[in-house]
């Protein structure tokens, strides 16, 4: 079980380390010769919402599927340790 843990942090830290240094890059100051409309931050924004309700919208149709999965991972582990 503690290997699970270990596994399920650096997959924590791996997706934390992507979305810190897409920030870092959307947000650090480059020499841009291009017009950015005010819509742009509302659509940037619908994009993100969409994609985290599709996110949500997406574990809850597969939540059962996803339990037994991980379930089934858990009772192998267990097996092996015995």
């Amino acid at each position: 079980m503690n290997s699970a843990r270990k596994i399920s942090n650096n997959i924590y830290l791996v997706f934390l380390s992507i979305f810190l240094y897409c920030i870092y890059v959307t947000i650090t100051p480059k020499q841009v010769y291009a017009y950015v409309d005010f819509g742009t931050g509302s659509y940037f924004l619908q994009i993100v919402i969409g994609v985290l309700l599709g996110g949500i919208v997406t574990f809850k149709a597969y939540k059962e599927k996803i339990i037994l999965f991980i379930k089934k991972i858990y009772k192998g582990s267990k097996r092996e340790q015995k």
